[in-house]
């Protein structure tokens, strides 16, 4: 089972891995899970991560710049 929201499958904190597309000069920040998300809704049994939320990776911690904002996740 999935939960979708705007038609895609919803982040969880430390289960689901983004795939990154930037680069730090020629070194790839590949991508990686969420270091923490909304302490208050879990999803499937996992914290769900929200817009502006830390994705750790191998080049410096990015904020997830997308969201479908017509959801809001305390």
């Amino acid at each position: 089972m999935t939960v979708l929201i705007g038609g895609q499958p919803a982040w969880r904190v430390g289960v689901d891995f983004h795939t990154c597309p930037l680069f730090n000069g020629v070194v790839p920040h590949v991508g990686g899970t969420v270091a923490m998300g909304s302490t208050s809704v879990k999803i499937m049994g996992s914290f769900a991560a929200r817009q502006g939320d830390q994705v750790v990776e191998a080049g410096p911690p990015n904020a997830i710049a997308k969201g479908e904002m017509t959801v809001l996740i305390g």
